[in-house]
């Protein structure tokens, strides 16, 4: 049942007439299902550098490659994903963690 909503951030990066670096964000929302880490994901991603957060299921369509989730206020990095299924996208978020 997909009764959570996430927003789906992407940025594009461009330059302006002088030559400044500038950063848009476009942002759209999206239904899926919170599912939990696994064990074996979460100490995988541990010994990557990375902590996994959270695992949104969603229908494939749904997603264009964003690398940026936001749920609750908080924003995520995303790490892979997984397409369990013809109708199913599984798309693991976290952030690094170390130094």
């Amino acid at each position: 049942m997909r009764d959570t909503t996430i927003a789906l951030i992407r940025e594009v990066h461009s330059k302006n007439d002088f030559g400044v670096d500038l950063t848009t964000e476009f942002s759209r929302e999206i239904f899926c299902e919170l599912k939990s880490v696994s064990r074996a994901d979460f100490y995988s991603a541990g010994q990557a550098g990375l902590a996994l957060d959270h695992v949104f299921i969603t229908d494939p369509i749904n997603y264009n490659g964003e690398r940026i989730v936001e749920y609750l206020g908080d924003r995520y990095e995303v790490t892979r994903t997984y397409q369990a299924s013809i109708d199913s996208l599984e798309i693991y978020v976290g952030h690094k963690v170390g130094v």
